[in-house]
């Protein structure tokens, strides 16, 4: 006895076009997502980054020169007054005196005496518009008041990199 199936009994194993192109519609769908997501998680990294290298140059550095004010006998630059450029303080070593603050090439500098100077921040960043005012009167013990822009270093052309900061303290001789 012979036997005959009928297209309505045996169905095929498989899937049509139809169910193909739909799962690789999806299945693209997916992956341009997570692809923008991942980008957007790699350039927040990076802005977060750029940001923290900024900030922490600019506490380091402002520290730094805010405490060598503070423990220094006397403000030789600038005079009462007087805002200059850089701040130039007198300190109990001799043979480190004078103590300097100021900006080359877009670095923030320290010179002790007639030494080397030692820069205080890198090449990721530089500094403009240092500022330093004498605020003290003729019989006060002196005060000064910092102040300089750090701004970050881009090797891209990316506006999302650029980042800047202005830092501010003063200082009060002991």
């Amino acid at each position: 006895m012979l036997r005959f199936s009928s297209s309505a009994q045996k169905r095929e194993q498989g899937f049509t076009l139809l169910e193909v192109l739909l799962g690789i519609a999806i299945a693209a769908f997916v992956f341009a997502a997570l692809t923008g997501l991942l980008v957007l998680l790699l350039q927040s990294r990076e802005r977060n980054a750029v940001v923290a290298e900024v900030e922490q140059q600019g506490e380091y550095a402002l520290a730094l020169v805010l405490q060598e004010a503070r423990n220094a006998d006397a403000f030789l630059l600038p005079v009462s007054g007087q805002t200059a450029t850089s701040l130039s303080v007198d300190v109990e070593d001799a043979s480190l005196d004078p103590l300097r603050f100021y900006v080359e090439e877009g670095v923030l500098k320290m010179q002790e005496g007639t030494g080397d100077s030692v820069a205080l921040t890198n090449d990721r960043v530089t500094v403009s518009s240092l500022s330093v005012r004498n605020l003290a009167a003729d019989s006060s013990p002196g005060t000064v008041r910092v102040s300089f822009e750090l701004e970050y270093v881009s090797s891209s052309d990316v506006q999302s990199y650029a980042y800047t900061s202005t830092f501010a303290g003063s200082a009060t001789l002991r």
